[in-house]
């Protein structure tokens, strides 16, 4: 389960949030964004589009972090 962050306002955002907050940062900083989930999928000029990816990297994140920490142990 992610850890949650309070905000002031209310809204509780997940660590998964802040990830997929990041990388949809970064998609959107390039011009031309051109990758998508699936392999010849584009999803250059699709909102929806760009937040499924960002989701799903902030899945592999997340994923990616918790091998990390189970191989500390």
């Amino acid at each position: 389960m992610s850890k949650e962050v309070q905000e002031d306002n209310g809204y509780i955002e997940t660590l998964r949030d802040v990830f997929a907050g990041q990388a949809l940062c970064g998609m959107m900083s390039t011009d031309g964004y051109q990758n998508g989930i699936d392999e010849g999928t584009s999803y250059e000029d699709s909102d929806r589009g760009m937040a499924l990816c960002a989701y799903a990297l902030a899945d592999a994140m997340i994923e990616a972090r918790s091998k990390k920490i189970e191989r500390k142990s």
